[in-house]
């Protein structure tokens, strides 16, 4: 029974001690982890925040491409109705030559 009872309390001091020591490890190597983890999540914010400037250029330079091709039509669209104007111009100026030339016959 002595023995027994020496074993439970030599057992509970070598699980006492060996806690107590181990501790400052299990403390540094959850640190350690933690550490690891942070690192790990800055590296990924990083590649987002460097995707996302990527991706804010790539569309910068289609939002401008698109103004380019717009004010290209608008232009196209300009010198047909100018051209347009030019031939009704014409037109209408035939039209009135055609009047004037009836009320002289009338």
């Amino acid at each position: 029974m002595m023995i027994t009872v020496m074993g439970i309390l030599s057992a509970g001091a070598t699980g006492y001690f060996g806690w107590l020591f181990g501790r400052k490890k299990t403390i540094a190597e959850a640190t350690t982890v933690e550490i690891e983890n942070e690192i790990k999540l800055s590296d990924y914010y990083k590649i987002m925040l460097d995707d996302l400037s990527q991706r804010y250029e790539n569309r910068f330079l289609e939002l401008e491409q698109l103004y380019l091709n717009k004010g290209k039509v608008l232009e196209d669209e300009m010198s047909m109705l100018k051209q347009k104007i030019a031939i009704l111009t014409a037109e209408n100026r035939e039209l009135r030559k055609r009047i004037n030339e009836l009320e002289k016959i009338e």
